[in-house]
């Protein structure tokens, strides 16, 4: 009787999920930020290492068809960007068809660390297809020699809301996911990862903030020029600047988790787990860093410069 009872149940769940899971979700066309981590092998002087944020800020025409403007930028000492320290590279547009389209601004263009294009004109070409299902095969753009296929296909949490997730094969393997697109980076499906890498640290727009799966750190902007400090607990450091040593001065007894040590690029270069005063940074490399001094209830932040 119970089996009776519960078995239209199951079906009906299954048949919401399934529903749940076809809803499509587009491109954002106003505002919208990926941050890239991305890295090269570079002989013999070992590896080379950038941040690099990709953003849509408004749009343009061209031909009578609208764009969403893209700008790239290489954070220096900050994480805060605006369009006056950023580069327009070119323009965004999604088409009925769930076919999203690249308008490069000029030739030749970079876009992380190793991954380029040398694109002899200025026309849009396809960057991806979101109406593709599982074993499709299908051509992309001029930049991919041969086709890519669909591999596999599921969904990812993304928020509060599931969004539909595709394996792709091809120059790699990688997953888009509808709105946000690849896992390595925006433009990532074309560039080859042979001793490098790209990887989608995080994606934010007004209602959506996604981390991606190589982030450990589970956040996307370390610190905004301006943002206020936590005072209140005074924790500080000496001595500041430092060389080689620096002790972490805790008044107020809290305990201490975990401190991290962020590089002007906002890489994570040092991480201590131990409650230990006396921490020897002599292998940093001079400059400014963030320091994340981590507790119990409360991330505090403190500015340390290594001379």
């Amino acid at each position: 009787m119970k089996k009776v009872i519960f078995l239209p149940i199951i079906i009906m769940l299954f048949f919401i999920n399934s529903a749940i899971a076809q809803q499509y979700y587009p491109f954002q066309t106003d505002t919208a930020k990926w941050s890239v981590t991305s890295w090269f092998h570079n002989y013999p002087g070992g590896y080379s290492h950038e941040t690099v944020f990709f953003f849509i800020n408004g749009d343009t025409i061209f031909d009578t068809v609208t764009y969403s403007k893209i700008y790239r930028v290489v954070p220096q000492s900050t994480y805060e960007i605006d369009t006056a320290s950023a580069e327009y590279i070119g323009g965004l547009r999604e088409d009925s068809q769930k076919h999203i389209y690249y308008k490069p601004a000029k030739l030749n263009q970079e876009f992380t660390i190793h991954c380029y294009i040398e694109n002899s004109t200025l026309d849009e070409f396809l960057l991806y297809r979101f109406d593709v299902a599982l074993g499709d095969v299908f051509e992309l753009n001029e930049f991919i020699p041969f086709p890519v296929g669909v591999g596999g296909v599921d969904s990812v949490l993304v928020g509060t809301h599931y969004r539909r997730r595709l394996q792709i094969g091809g120059l790699q393997y990688e997953d888009w996911i509808e709105g946000i697109g690849s896992m390595t980076s925006l433009f990532g499906n074309f560039c080859p990862l042979f001793e490098s890498g790209d990887d989608l640290w995080c994606y934010e727009d007004p209602e959506t903030f996604f981390i991606g799966p190589m982030n450990e750190t589970d956040r996307c902007t370390y610190f905004i020029v301006g943002q206020e400090e936590n005072h209140s607990a005074e924790i500080t450091l000496f001595p500041n600047p430092a060389t080689n040593l620096i002790q972490i001065n805790n008044p107020e007894n809290r305990p201490v988790n975990q401190i991290n040590f962020y590089d002007a690029m906002g890489n994570r270069v040092l991480k201590v787990d131990d409650h230990a005063i006396n921490i020897d940074i002599s292998m940093l490399k001079p400059g400014l860093y963030l320091l994340e001094i981590i507790s119990e209830d409360a991330s505090i932040t403190r500015k340390l410069l290594i001379e």
